[in-house]
């Protein structure tokens, strides 16, 4: 059984006894997912693509708000929807806050999205 804790402005979904692949949380309408591991940005989009999700494009202001603290606060880096050849676009923590190009081929964390399932009471 999943628990679900919901501190003031997210929520965090944990899975008792599973390895920790990825951070789960509530913002506005969306369900984003925070991986723990690192991948190419190829690997990145299959694993989002197998989940059903989609990496938050780079060009989306209003999904670009949580890779903030998801991914430039945190200093994990993400890699975010968007691609120019060898170069993928990406939230460095070094940056300042926004997406930057990064070699493709490179192990990051990713950010994806989807809509939030709402649950129904019975």
């Amino acid at each position: 059984m999943w628990t679900l804790l919901v501190p003031p402005t997210r929520a965090r979904v944990f899975m008792p006894n599973a390895a920790k692949e990825y951070e789960a949380y509530k913002y506005k309408d969306l369900l984003l997912i925070a991986t723990n591991k690192k991948y190419t940005y190829v690997e990145a989009q299959d694993y989002c693509k197998e989940k059903g999700y989609g990496l938050i494009p780079y060009n989306r202001k209003d999904l670009l708000e949580p890779t903030d603290p998801l991914c430039y606060q945190s200093k994990k880096g993400c890699w975010v929807s968007g691609r120019d050849k060898d170069f993928c676009a990406y939230i460095d923590p070094k940056g300042d806050g926004g997406p930057y190009a990064r070699k493709c081929k490179e192990k990051q964390h990713a950010v994806y999205y989807t809509k939030w399932l709402k649950l129904k009471k019975k």
